[in-house]
């Protein structure tokens, strides 16, 4: 992770799966809110979020 004040990085373990598993067609979410994932699986798929939902 790059702080752009300090000019630092900061290496951490994540799950790669994460970030990789798009390029497999596949979506994995962890701790995500719903709002958040609405709007990703919005964007992903052109669909509009029934405003009877919400």
């Amino acid at each position: 992770m790059l702080n752009r004040e300090s000019a630092t990085f900061k290496i951490r373990e994540v799950n790669a799966s994460l970030y990789t598993s798009r390029k497999d067609n596949k979506l994995e979410f962890s701790k995500m809110p719903l709002d958040d994932l609405i709007v990703l699986l919005e964007r992903k798929y052109g669909v509009i979020k029934n405003p009877f939902f919400c």
